[in-house]
């Protein structure tokens, strides 16, 4: 599945590989064509070719090490969007649990209308655009001290009104768990409910430990600074920054508001 949708993504990339594969067959017969003239030129047989065939075997051996460039960064990028595609698989199969009003679609929250309870679980790939509820999550993760300290001043600099108008959700994460944070003041949590969900179900722990360790080659103190990770409302997982920023963040998508950007892909 991932594979048919990287190509639909890059649907004359199996064209290019064919031109590249027929190209250097073709480079690859005249070089060993060249080849056999010089040799026969150094034996003495039809010498007057031998500066012609070494001009075509130097031009032969440049073609086929061009598109062997070629070829090889058209894989790589393949590649990478494999890689991309994957790992925004393994984020869309996790889930998150939130208010009912954070999560929910307009259909959705009629149909659970009648329930008694007030949140809701759902996986992240329904916040993507189309699926009911456009939002970008901002998987904030770090040590527990410093997930305490992020919620605080969310709570303390009153983020809930900027962060919901600017379809911003945030996940924190309390690592080297991989958890919700555990042990926060109800208080804070009640302050933050309206802009942040909870981890709740799905491979959480997998996921962030390959995080973590992007984040540690990269020389980022995961404990103490903390990196996040924004998935945008086109489900493309964006890279890995370091700390946690939310204002800033808040202020990248408002400026491209502001002067009339398109923010769907941010």
């Amino acid at each position: 599945e991932l594979r048919l949708r990287e190509e639909a993504e890059s649907p004359f990339r199996k064209v290019r590989f064919l031109v590249y594969g027929a190209l250097a067959a073709g480079a690859a017969t005249s070089l060993a064509v060249s080849i056999a003239r010089i040799a026969a030129g150094l034996a003495g047989i039809n010498a007057d070719l031998l500066n012609e065939s070494l001009e075509n075997s130097i031009v032969d051996s440049l073609g086929i090490i061009a598109l062997y460039f070629f070829w090889k960064r058209d894989s790589e990028e393949q590649e990478n969007r494999l890689k991309q595609a994957a790992r925004g698989a393994d984020y869309a199969k996790l889930m998150v649990r939130g208010s009912q009003e954070l999560l929910l679609g307009e259909g959705d929250t009629k149909s659970s209308a009648s329930s008694e309870s007030t949140t809701v679980s759902r996986p992240l790939s329904s916040l993507r655009r189309g699926r009911g509820k456009e939002k970008r999550v901002v998987i904030a993760a770090a040590g527990k001290d410093t997930i305490r300290k992020l919620l605080e001043e969310m709570a303390e600099m009153s983020l809930n009104a900027s962060l919901n108008k600017n379809d911003l959700v945030i996940v924190p994460v309390t690592l080297p768990q991989c958890t919700a944070p555990l042990g926060i003041e109800k208080r804070i949590i009640n302050k933050v409910s309206s802009c942040i969900a909870l981890p709740a179900g799905g491979d959480w722990v997998s996921v962030m430990n390959d995080e973590s360790e992007t984040a540690k080659n990269q020389g980022i103190d995961v404990l103490s600074e903390g990196f996040c990770i924004i998935l945008k409302e086109n489900g493309i997982v964006g890279r890995q920054a370091k700390g946690i920023k939310l204002e800033r963040m808040v202020d990248a998508v408002m400026e491209r508001k502001t002067i009339v950007i398109d923010v769907a892909n941010i």
